[in-house]
């Protein structure tokens, strides 16, 4: 039998030419040529808040061979023989960009062979970091010094892959800022870029991580961010909650089927445990505690978040994790010395990092939400978690937590989760009562009567939200 050194198929489809490749070994010249018959559809992030890695996922691809079935059962077992001790890396380009890679599944149940066709699981690069353990300081740092938080993360998406990494850019849209203090009165103050932690903090013999993936999950909860893999091998790295105001209206034209609306229930409880920088980090009397709602360990519904960097204070001390080297020093933020910026531009007042995380998420899922599924035209290029979203009847901000890119088709589909609403709305709440946003603050407007709240003052929408007129809201004021 040829030792084939990889498979190739190639095909038009709507946006322009796909081609995809899986090879077994760069060294062998011999290609198999295939024709796709199917490829679903390439899946981005997850329809869950608590995901916060946004890496394209696996995808199934259905190829057709024309040769003997003998043939092509000899070439099934060649793929898996060589599938056991090596990963094999799976290449896709539209208009020869590379716009996914990941590996072939290694589980021999996911390769089917149905008369000439063989059907392929392919996983995203993110399965070769669930089998790393970071107890094992991978990177061989010197866990006594300090790296920048976006040198830790470029290593785990860019150097762990030795030369066959999908990333080669990162780009930071996070407005954290962070102070130092030189001489008891020098304030100097730090964007997120220049953050950086003691690697001992992720890849220690007791540090609390069970893989490389679970250390970037951590990193990322710890600043608040999303991380996400476009199309065009560039990690980026978004604020979890509103900090910009790139907002995509989508319009009614665009939507190619009705929206479908869903209410996220409440979370009753949650439970953050914030680092005091002693170790053991896998004892819990090393953590300071904070219970949220009504926290349960063993009810499922319940949250719990890890903060490794709090860069605060908390009752009874506090520590804050984030160095930053300056004139070839290492400072450390200070307590309570962190802000962002808000969607109108203007900056939040100084506060703990863990402050704006911990309480920011329990803001978000103490209350029901809305959620939305829709369909539209088009791909990653008009599609991606880089903006927040609203319909053209709503003023609801969303953020997309999942696309499913369909390119057979030419179309996306976005999961929508509610974040927001633009300033000047009101919300009625399950007890009742409104709610209003104005410059970014909310409010509660109380024992508002029905002569105030009716259809002659609100626009009712599908979502139970009501947008009230600037007259109607001097009004309420005056009583």
């Amino acid at each position: 039998m040829i030792l084939y050194g990889k498979i190739y198929t190639e095909t038009i489809i709507p946006a322009g030419y796909l081609t995809i490749d899986i090879v077994f070994s760069h060294a062998i010249n011999y290609t198999l040529n295939a024709e796709l018959k199917n490829i679903s559809s390439i899946t981005l992030g997850s329809d869950e808040d608590s995901d916060i890695i946004y890496f394209p996922g696996e995808i199934d691809i259905e190829l057709y061979f024309k040769m003997d079935k003998k043939d092509l059962i000899e070439i099934m077992k060649y793929i898996i023989a060589v599938n056991v001790y090596n990963w094999v890396s799976v290449y896709l380009k539209l208009n020869n960009n590379l716009i996914w890679q990941g590996y072939l599944d290694k589980d021999p149940e996911n390769l089917n062979l149905k008369g000439n066709v063989l059907k392929l699981k392919i996983l995203d690069q993110t399965s070769r970091l669930k089998g790393i353990d970071p107890k094992t300081n991978p990177f061989g740092y010197n866990l006594d010094s300090t790296e920048k938080i976006i040198n830790i993360i470029q290593d785990i998406f860019i150097n762990i892959f030795n030369g066959d990494n999908y990333v080669n850019q990162i780009e930071i849209f996070t407005t954290l800022e962070g102070q130092i203090v030189i001489d008891y009165t020098n304030y100097l103050t730090f964007p997120f870029s220049e953050f950086r932690a003691v690697l001992s903090f992720y890849y220690s013999s007791d540090c609390n991580y069970e893989d490389i993936l679970h250390v970037l999950k951590s990193i990322c909860l710890n600043y608040n961010l999303i991380a996400y893999v476009g199309f065009n091998r560039i990690l980026y790295l978004f604020p979890r909650f509103i900090e910009f105001n790139n907002i995509r209206e989508i319009t009614k034209n665009e939507l190619l089927e009705a929206p479908d609306y869903d209410i996220i229930q409440s979370i009753k409880g949650m439970k953050a445990k914030i680092w005091k920088g002693a170790y053991p980090k896998n004892d819990d009397n090393n953590y300071y505690i904070k219970l949220y709602g009504e926290y349960d360990p063993d009810d499922e519904s319940c949250e719990e978040i890890i903060i490794d960097q709090p860069a605060g204070s908390y009752p009874g001390g506090g520590y804050s994790g984030i160095a930053i080297l300056y004139n070839s020093t290492i400072y450390w933020i200070e307590h309570d010395r962190i802000r962002y910026k808000k969607i109108d531009n203007t900056y939040s007042d100084y506060n703990a990092l863990w402050y704006f995380v911990a309480d920011e998420t329990w803001n978000t899922i103490n209350s029901p939400r809305m959620k939305c599924r829709i369909v539209v035209n088009g791909l990653y290029d008009s599609w991606n978690p880089s903006k927040y979203y609203k319909l053209y009847d709503s003023d609801i901000l969303f953020r997309a937590t999942k696309f499913e890119y369909d390119l057979l088709k030419n179309t996306t589909t976005l999961y929508l989760r509610e974040v927001g609403i633009i300033p000047g709305s009101y919300r009625l709440l399950e007890n009742g009562d409104y709610r209003l946003l104005e410059y970014g603050e909310m409010r509660m407007l109380e024992e508002l009567g029905s002569e105030i709240v009716s259809e002659e003052n609100f626009r009712i929408t599908e979502d139970n939200y009501y947008r009230i007129t600037e007259d109607d809201y001097n009004r309420i004021l005056e009583g």
